[in-house]
């Protein structure tokens, strides 16, 4: 049995990730925003504002999952499709848990748009969809190390016995043990697909991995930098053009704007984000069906 020189065997995801030492420790543990998960320092506002952030980019992150589905499906790859079919039906559920908890938490902070870093992320995933639409066994592992990295820094917060209370119940959705078997299951699924690369794709990858660990790190670092507006303590301004757009997406802003509340929210930010709940649920709907 003879392997052709340019296939590269026995090479692993989780080494190839591990290559980049310094922002893999980062992404995963070292990282200030982490550490003070861990020891019960972080702040509330700082937390909040990952949270929405979040929310964002799990928005644009179901769409990579959705493209990914499509892409195993052409490939005939049916345990990768029947995978991210599941994951999708989770990511939806997941984004109706973040509005709950971002109403619970910092409603106000729901209109914000999109960080530098945020944006960042989602387009560098949106242009690997573009550019590299049909190559599923690259899309796939960049899938398991945006699930990977979460998984293993929010599992450290959850082993860890400083964290605050109040933090169990995320510490415990990304880092459970569960949520680490279906990881582990996405590793073995890349491994194997992994073996049919030739050198410079598995070259390829690593680059992708060392720019998707810098976007985790540049991710936590936004969230740690945030500071409160002032301009979240003055009076409320919204127009009835404003009103009407939410009722065209059908989005009910009085869960957010309740009347005579004390926080200035701008008008731009109001009408972005009841596009984007619209689109939002829209684009699910339509997956939803086809699926």
């Amino acid at each position: 049995f003879v392997l052709f020189p340019h296939v590269v065997c026995g090479v692993s995801v989780r080494e190839l990730m591990k290559e980049h030492a310094d922002v893999y420790e980062e992404s995963t543990k070292s990282h200030a925003f982490l550490k003070a998960c861990r020891d019960g320092t972080i702040d509330e506002y700082a937390f909040n504002t990952w949270l929405v952030q979040d929310s964002l980019f799990v928005d644009e992150f179901f769409d990579f999952t959705y493209r990914l589905y499509r892409t195993a499906d052409r490939h005939r790859e049916p345990e990768a499709a029947k995978v991210l079919k599941d994951s999708l039906g989770v990511i939806e559920d997941e984004l109706a848990w973040f509005d709950e908890k971002i109403d619970e938490r910092a409603p106000r902070l729901k209109y914000r748009r999109p960080s530098f870093a945020t944006k960042g992320y989602t387009h560098w995933l949106h242009r690997l969809n573009e550019d590299h639409e049909d190559d599923f066994v690259l899309k796939f592992a960049i899938f398991y190390g945006v699930e990977k990295v979460y998984q293993e820094a929010w599992e450290s917060v959850r082993l860890s016995p400083n964290s605050p209370k109040w933090m169990r119940e995320y510490a415990e959705r990304w880092g459970s043990r569960e949520f680490g078997e279906y990881v582990d299951k996405l590793e073995k699924m890349a491994d194997g697909y992994l073996q049919k690369m030739h050198e410079d794709e598995i070259n390829l990858l690593r680059k992708f991995f060392r720019e998707l660990l810098e976007f985790e790190v540049m991710f936590w670092s936004m969230a740690l930098a945030a500071e409160p507006d002032p301009d979240e303590q003055k009076t409320v301004v919204a127009s009835p053009e404003v009103w009407e757009l939410a009722k065209l997406n059908d989005v009910d802003l009085e869960d957010v704007v309740p009347s005579g509340s004390k926080g200035r929210i701008l008008v731009e930010d109001v009408i972005e984000y009841v596009e984007r709940v619209g689109d939002t649920a829209k684009r699910v709907e339509n997956i939803r069906d086809e699926l």
